[in-house]
């Protein structure tokens, strides 16, 4: 609880803020509740959301007015599984009551509903003269106001970027002027400054087939091969993805061959392989880098055939050469990667001679590219092939490029320890890292390095040289994959345990109790912020996730907490705690690992040990782990680092849910494991059969990968077939170096933080928490 000095300060300075009607009644915080047990879905409806969020108001003796917007808003979005008419009027209502950072989400739901409610499209000027004289010429919305949009010209601006779906199409005529085209081509082929159709696309995107004849008939001067590439990039841009890939695929072949169209046989390759990467595709694009690398190599290609500069030609050339080394290395074609990547490097040598190339930002491009080749040669080709003598001429080579960025030779320089590391020459690895250690580095190498050193010192028999390694380590990292997991596996005995900090986990729910009032530090901030910051306590004490969200994400938007000192410090943890409080572990857990790069962190605050690593729905976890024999902290170990516990996550790759589950994988799971589930996104978002679907996969890992853990946790991110690749080429019987060597960065830090989760949760679940 806070104390009543520390409460009547607060109160005095933040009285003013909610324009009190009489600042003689003392109002009083809101009691919030960290529940770490909390449901991760919250099926309340609206309507009762309202009202626990003005019984928390009327217990803090605050003005109802403080949250007259945030009910105006959830009052509209209730009213709408009733009528659209009536959440129209509500969002209105919203829109003239709300305040940032909520009113430009009010004012966006209103024009989506009012498109909704509208029996014909309008035209953008007529939606926009309705929304300005709904808000008295647009000064009743202060979103309209901030964003200076309360006129006609700007607000149509706005919309036509935003909600063009919402109103009719208009066609505004080309001009024949050579300018880059504003509208369908006039005149048969392909139009000046659109030799790759891709302007044109875009605006044919924007209209009905059938609302300009023009459009059609332009189409039919095409010859048949173009018309067919056209028409696919169109689908593209439509959302048509399988059409545009089953006609792009046809074509690409047909305009490769020929001489005068080859650029656009080019740019249909690289859409296929944009399209298959983004469906989540690695492997399998492979072979279509075959045929672009052959035009890149063999063609007469030249930067005006694309409409692009020199530079962005040779940049492509490059970077398309890089990616497809990548790709080749990924397929396990090692020859024809090491191939395209001297390829890349003779470009590089070609781009180095242009004119372009002569300024410093060009060669620093260049540089990182030549770095980027180096090490894909050092660390996907001669790891594989087990030449360690050759990766470590190639990294050293790396150090040597010219203009080489600190991320490079941090990367360089790791990489050459971890080679003489593996060669056998542990003495040369630690004299690689101790000096990698000494230099200005990034904060993320320390930990591995004083792992790694250490480990070095254990083998060359130097026992008192690891065990300082070991100390610094767990004191300045006590929570990182190195001092939680490494130190275990490698039989190193531990200095001091990770957990000296976090043993008395009922301590720490006491500490963490006492601190769940504002710190003093609030009282310095200027009283907008204040304000900003009271409404947030509001929203989170009532359990309204995405409103103290969207005030939470904007109090830390202008706070920033860049340079931090202690006061900055405990008020991130105060708002960390806000963001648990109200369901947002994601964000809670996202800024607790920004401020606690803080020195000595851990030591200053344990009781954030509790918000840092949340258990929502615990015997939701416990059950679904008992009933099929998995362990409970496996799941949630997963579930942190997928989504950090945000029961609704959707991912790029169409993956949903806690756990992330696709739906091929779910039909595959429900298949083998006798489940009746009909595969739809929403099911996929119900966070019980998420985590029984998730927690059936992990246990189909398991069991393909002998329960050994650095496989499995590298298998649930990358596929079954990735790590059994990586098993086949860069085998070793040390796990730690496996982790080091998995050629994802993505997957490598993937796999080390649910390692580390597993054991922490293992550690809490063990104990006995009184919530």
């Amino acid at each position: 609880m806070i104390s009543s000095a520390k409460m009547d300060l607060y109160i005095k300075t933040v009285c003013v803020m909610f324009v009190c009607v009489s600042c003689t009644t003392t109002p009083k915080s809101p009691t919030l509740s960290l529940d770490l047990s909390a449901n991760l879905l919250d099926e309340r409806p609206l309507k009762l959301k309202s009202d626990d969020l003005l019984k928390v108001v009327e217990d803090s003796d605050n003005p109802v007015e403080v949250v007259a917007d945030i009910v105006a808003m959830n009052n509209a979005l209730d009213l709408e599984e009733s009528g659209l008419e009536a959440a129209s009027k509500q969002w209105r209502l919203a829109v003239t009551k709300a305040r940032q950072p909520f009113s430009e989400f009010a004012f966006r739901n209103w024009v989506r509903v009012l498109c909704k409610v509208q029996k014909e499209k309008p035209t953008i000027q007529q939606l926009s003269q309705l929304l300005l004289s709904e808000t008295n010429d647009g000064q009743q919305s202060d979103f309209l106001i901030q964003k200076d949009l309360a006129s006609n010209e700007k607000l149509a601006s706005f919309l036509k970027r935003h909600f063009s779906s919402c109103f009719q199409s208009q066609i505004v005529d080309s001009k024949d002027d050579g300018a880059e085209p504003t509208g369908i081509p006039d005149r048969p082929g392909i139009p000046p400054g659109d030799p790759l159709l891709i302007k044109t696309a875009g605006i044919a995107c924007k209209m009905d087939r059938g609302s300009d004849p023009r459009l059609e008939s332009w189409t039919m001067t095409l010859d048949h091969s173009i018309k067919t590439y056209f028409i696919a990039i169109e689908k593209q841009c439509r959302g048509n993805i399988e059409e545009s890939l089953g006609l792009l695929s046809e074509v690409a072949p047909r305009l490769s061959s020929v001489v005068a169209t080859q650029h656009l046989g080019l740019e249909s390759y690289s859409r296929i392989i944009k399209m298959r990467r983004d469906g989540g595709e690695r492997t399998s694009v492979a072979p279509l880098f075959i045929p672009v690398m052959k035009l890149w190599k063999n063609s007469t290609l030249e930067e005006s055939t694309f409409g692009w500069s020199r530079q962005t030609f040779e940049l492509r050339r490059i970077e398309d050469s890089l990616s497809a080394a990548r790709h080749q290395g990924i397929a396990g074609q090692l020859e024809l990667a090491e191939s395209y990547v001297n390829d890349a490097l003779k470009f590089i040598r070609l781009a180095e001679q242009s004119l372009w190339s002569s300024s410093v930002e060009s060669k620093r491009k260049l540089s990182d590219f030549e770095a980027e080749a180096m090490h894909f040669r050092s660390f996907r080709i001669s790891v594989e092939k087990k030449d360690w003598d050759r990766a470590i001429v190639d990294a050293k080579a790396g150090l040597r490029v010219n203009l080489l960025s600190q991320e490079w030779k941090n990367r360089f320089q790791w990489s050459l320890g971890l080679y003489y590391f593996l060669s056998g020459d542990v003495a040369l690895a630690k004299i690689s890292w101790d000096e990698m250690l000494s230099e200005q580095i990034d904060e993320s190498y320390k930990p591995m390095l004083l792992f790694w050193i250490s480990r070095c010192h254990v083998l060359m028999g130097q026992a008192s040289e690891a065990s300082f390694y070991r100390k610094t380590l767990v004191e300045e990292f006590p929570l990182s994959f190195y001092s939680v997991v490494a130190f275990k596996l490698s039989g190193s005995p531990a200095d001091s345990d990770w957990n000296q900090y976090f043993s008395q986990l009922d301590d720490l729910q006491k500490d963490l109790s006492k601190k769940m009032g504002p710190p003093d530090v609030i009282l310095t901030l200027d009283s907008s912020l204040q304000e900003k910051i009271r409404r947030a306590e509001l929203m989170a004490a009532s359990k309204m996730q995405n409103f103290a969200l969207m005030a939470l994400d904007d109090v830390v938007s202008i706070l920033k907490f860049s340079n931090l000192d202690q006061g900055q410090v405990e008020l991130a943890n105060y708002i960390s705690r806000l963001y648990a409080a109200s369901g947002n572990w994601v964000s809670a857990i996202a800024l607790i690992t920004k401020v606690s790069k803080y020195p000595n962190y851990w030591k200053l605050f344990p009781e954030q040990f509790l918000v840092y690593f949340p258990m929502p729905s615990k015997v939701m976890f416990e059950t679904e782990a008992k009933s099929i024999g998995i362990g409970a902290s496996t799941l949630m170990a997963v579930t942190r680092q997928e989504t950090g516990f945000k029961h609704d996550a959707k991912s790029a790759a169409f993956a949903y849910g806690l756990m992330q589950i696709t739906k091929p994988t779910a039909r595959g799971l429900s298949m083998r494991h006798g489940i009746k589930l009909d595969i739809k996104s929403q099911d996929l978002l119900n966070p019980k059969v998420n985590v029984s679907l998730g927690s059936r996969y992990l246990l189909d890992l398991q069991n393909e990968f002998d329960d050994m853990r650095h496989l499995v946790f590298a298998a649930y991110n990358a596929g079954e077939a990735a790590v059994h690749s990586w098993q086949s080429a860069r085998n070793t019987e040390d796990p730690l170096a496996f982790i080091e060597l998995i050629p994802y960065s993505e997957t490598r830090s993937y796999s080390k933080n649910v390692w580390r989760n597993e054991y922490i949760y293992n550690f809490l679940l063990n104990k006995t928490l009184d919530h």
